[in-house]
């Protein structure tokens, strides 16, 4: 086993191959350097990459935007749903009206199953909704798609802001 000692700086670079072990108690600071080609973690300690994270932990939860003027409901976020497979949907969402005078907030949560290309929602939806007025919200199913769905209020423009995560059991 070779031993490098008293911080060597090598300029084009390094490869090292078989196990590296870092000793004494210090920390490694990889700079701005992206650390990549690395093994899904296996032990309790070991570093979690970006894909094992999005996979196994819902990854990054998108959000999404849309503007209604009326009491129609209208979908925020549409989210493709395999087949053979049940997801939980939560979603956190925040309206207002264009002057702020009238606002609504809150979350949707539901389970979807798609059990060979069909999709169904498992129970209800349960919506939690904080609202001045009448904003609602819903999880709906279309065809292999979960809808996030908005509804505001009749002749007053309603913008919406929704971040919504999920747990897929495939």
């Amino acid at each position: 086993m070779s031993v490098i000692k008293n911080n060597q700086t090598f300029a084009d670079g390094l490869t090292l191959n078989g196990a590296v072990t870092l000793g004494g108690a210090g920390s490694f600071n990889g700079g701005a350097t992206i650390l990549s080609n690395v093994a899904d973690p296996v032990a309790a300690q070991d570093v979690v990459t970006k894909a094992y994270g999005d996979a196994n932990y819902g990854g990054s939860e998108p959000s999404d935007t849309v503007q209604t003027t009326d009491a129609t409901p209208t979908t925020i976020s549409t989210i493709a749903i395999a087949s053979d497979s049940a997801v939980n949907i939560s979603a956190y969402i925040t309206g207002a009206s264009a002057d702020f005078s009238d606002v609504t907030g809150g979350s949707v949560q539901a389970t979807v199953r798609n059990d060979s290309g069909t999709l169904t929602i498992v129970g209800t939806s349960l919506p939690i909704v904080n609202a001045s007025t009448t904003g609602t919200f819903d999880i709906t199913v279309s065809g292999t798609n979960a809808l996030v769905q908005v509804t505001g209020l009749a002749a007053t423009t309603y913008n919406w802001t929704d971040r919504y995560f999920t747990v897929v059991q495939a």
